[in-house]
């Protein structure tokens, strides 16, 4: 996609990027007509690499392969640098520019953007979360937008948001949602028509998480921890609706009955410094490793024996996904869509949120029982091969092109 004259050629040039070929060199996604030449312009807040950036730079990755043009245009709140995201974005080979936003409603903000999107001439602009659907519902003008929920948020617990997103939904050609739960969530809670909902599960590159023997014992050695060790692991922003407090209650009660037991938590967020004092307080510091955010995530999915989903709502679950796709099984709560993913006893391991005890039994079951952790995790795999980047492209090109045909 481009803006007006050298813009993007600029923005190439000084993200170290190569120029987009004129004509497609890749054959478009197959069975659904061509989108070879279409420009999508994908906008999000974000505040580092989680799980909805990393969706959005492999779905754009998947279309510039299917000859389609992809841009992302972050939107940049202070205190939250994007350099790390920008500088995967160019690993990938997708244009990408940021737009500071102030605060999480800014009115001057639809003005901006409204001036950036109109000399991007984009075939499609996809909003991805809350701030971008408001702001770029109020900014696009007569452009095609579609939008994605990638979860559910705080925002639904206020009435005024709530109208405002429904408004905004009015305004979206399409409304794309991971999950047949928040197909249904979304339907009941935004008022989102139901003829507007698309459910498009997220796709992976599988084979970039299949373990080796190699990179489990350069992990563990990177990790301090030993050969023998059962290492529990855990994918997840330290925030509330990730609810680490549980799993550490948990772990402490796995390591009581498994005392060679450690625990990685890979990911950052605002509980950081509280989950360091609660590890502090169960005494459990030798045993608990933060790593923070990682770029290197399949590498230490190698050392993981089995993959920790503690949160209280989620939309679909990147980080199960790919920890199935590295062959662990999955001890997971049951909400949301993590039972779409997950089947109890097949996968991995359902329990309630919230429920300390019965995350404790179920990692204590699969600390003792290595012919069950093998098991589940050969189902894993397996399943997890089925959510292909591929797949995922050619279900969002079609919805773009019923978007773009809709009147």
């Amino acid at each position: 996609m481009r803006g007006p004259g050298s813009r993007w050629s600029h923005r190439g040039r000084r993200f170290g990027l190569p120029a987009l070929a004129s004509r497609p060199t890749m054959r478009a996604v197959e069975g659904n007509g061509s989108i070879a030449g279409r420009r999508v312009l994908h906008v999000q807040k974000a505040k580092g690499i989680g799980g909805s950036e990393r969706h959005i730079i492999d779905l754009s990755a998947g279309l510039r392969a299917a000859g389609a043009r992809p841009e992302i245009l972050w939107m940049e709140e202070a205190g939250f640098g994007l350099d790390r995201l920008c500088d995967l974005c160019r690993a990938h080979h997708i244009p990408t520019d940021r737009i500071r936003i102030r605060g999480h409603l800014d009115p001057t903000l639809p003005a901006r953007l409204h001036r950036w999107i109109r000399r991007s001439h984009a075939d499609v602009i996809h909003l991805h979360l809350i701030h971008a659907t408001l702001h770029g519902a109020a900014a696009a003008g007569r452009s095609t937008l579609v939008a994605t929920r990638h979860g559910p948020a705080p925002y639904q617990k206020s009435l005024g948001l709530r109208l405002a997103i429904r408004l905004a939904d009015l305004r979206c050609r399409r409304v794309i949602v991971p999950s047949r739960w928040m197909r249904d969530h979304t339907g009941r809670v935004d008022g989102t028509p139901a003829e507007k909902l698309r459910i498009v599960r997220h796709g992976i590159d599988s084979a970039r998480f299949v373990p080796t023997t190699e990179a489990r014992a350069t992990a563990r050695r990177q990790l301090g921890i030993a050969e023998a060790s059962l290492v529990v692991g855990s994918v997840a922003r330290l925030h509330p609706s990730t609810d680490h407090a549980t799993l550490l209650e948990a772990f402490a009660q796995l390591r009581a009955a498994c005392p060679e037991a450690h625990l990685v938590l890979i990911g950052s967020g605002p509980l950081e410094g509280v989950l360091r004092q609660r590890v502090a307080a169960l005494n459990l510091i030798s045993a608990v490793h933060f790593l923070l955010e990682r770029s290197d995530v399949p590498a230490m999915l190698a050392a993981f024996d089995v993959a920790a989903i503690s949160s209280h709502r989620e939309g679909f679950c990147l980080a199960a996904l790919e920890a199935m796709a590295a062959g662990r099984p999955v001890v997971a709560t049951r909400i949301g869509a993590l039972p779409e993913l997950v089947t109890d006893g097949r996968e991995g391991l359902l329990v309630p949120a919230g429920d300390a005890c019965a995350f404790a039994r179920a990692l204590i079951d699969l600390a003792r029982d290595p012919v069950l952790r093998q098991r589940l995790g050969k189902a894993a795999a397996l399943a997890a091969r089925a959510y292909t980047i591929e797949r995922m492209t050619r279900e969002t090109a079609q919805i773009y092109r019923e978007a773009v045909g809709a009147h």
